[in-house]
């Protein structure tokens, strides 16, 4: 009898015989991952990022305010408005001190008075020397006299009506109805002159704009239609929202503002940039854009996904 071992008759074994089996919660597990890892990058294929352009701002009006100058002169007697309350055309903003006028006045309309009975006395007696005496010598002296007097009524009347205007417009109206939106009077008795601006009206109905400035490194990436988000200083964002906007237009040149201080300020691009709207909700209850408002501008500049983001910033980093 033969010993001889016969190899062929054992089984051969494989390697993963000696691995413990993947349990099933093992299987869960990996399928998860693998379908979360396919649907990020399904999202990220899918969600838009918004790459922005920052930029602080103000809130202007589009037209002119209107001017509100006083046409006398004299002490301030009653202010008759606050700043940012709404006024209606030919409402008083104040009224000036009209005594000194109105004693003037009176004393004019005497002067006219008086001098208006001389011609007339002065006239009649020129008809009866001309009725006596066509030729007398006293005729061209009354003459003479007539005409002097008559150039005294013309200048005292048009002082009259000078200082009659006066007194009307010692009550300063304002001529649009719109929003005070600037008072110049200090205090009842304040000295105005004529022609002393008064107050700064804003016309009611006025547009809102927004005149953002943009770093000279950034004007590349904005664009005239490009769509804005403004948030307003005065109107936290997480309670009252944020605006919609458009940008209208772009300086020409770049704009160089004076330096207050050491180091030299920094030029910018002036972006005029028109809101949706010129208010913004809140409770049911309307809030005004108001000129002066401070205002960050996130200017949309570029659409792209979260994976052409992730690619780029890779491409960027390793120079492909």
């Amino acid at each position: 009898m033969s010993n001889r071992f016969d190899s062929n008759l054992l089984n051969p074994l494989e390697s993963d015989e000696f691995l413990p089996p993947i349990s099933r919660w093992a299987k869960l597990t990996g399928m998860c991952l693998a379908a979360t890892f396919g649907a990020a990058i399904g999202l990220s294929a899918v969600i838009k990022y918004n790459t922005t352009v920052d930029a602080m701002g103000m809130i202007r009006p589009a037209s002119e305010l209107q001017l509100v100058e006083s046409a006398t002169q004299g002490k301030v007697k009653s202010i008759d408005v606050k700043e940012n309350q709404d006024i209606k055309a030919g409402d008083p903003i104040a009224k000036v001190d009209d005594l000194p006028l109105k004693n003037q006045k009176n004393n004019l309309k005497k002067q006219v008075d008086q001098l208006s009975s001389q011609l007339a006395q002065l006239g009649s007696q020129i008809n009866q020397y001309r009725a006596k005496n066509p030729n007398s010598s006293n005729i061209w002296y009354l003459f003479r006299r007539y005409k002097n007097l008559e150039e005294q009524l013309n200048t005292t009347q048009s002082q009259y009506y000078q200082v009659s205007q006066m007194v009307d417009n010692a009550v300063v109206r304002t001529p649009v109805s719109g929003r005070i939106l600037k008072l110049e009077l200090q205090s009842i008795g304040q000295q105005i002159k004529t022609g002393q601006q008064v107050a700064q009206v804003l016309p009611a109905n006025t547009e809102m704009l927004v005149k953002a400035r943009v770093a000279v490194q950034d004007i590349a990436r904005v664009q005239i239609g490009q769509n804005v988000q403004l948030r307003i200083s005065a109107y936290p964002y997480p309670d009252y929202g944020i605006l919609q906007g458009k940008i209208t237009s772009i300086s020409a040149d770049a704009i160089t503002p004076q330096s207050s201080g050491a180091e030299p300020a920094s030029p910018y691009y002036e972006v005029t940039i028109e809101p949706e709207q010129s208010f913004l909700v809140k409770s049911d209850r309307y809030y005004p854009l108001q000129p002066g408002m401070e205002v960050t501008a996130n200017i949309i500049s570029k659409e792209e996904t979260f994976l052409a983001f992730i690619l780029r910033k890779a491409r960027l980093t390793t120079n492909l």
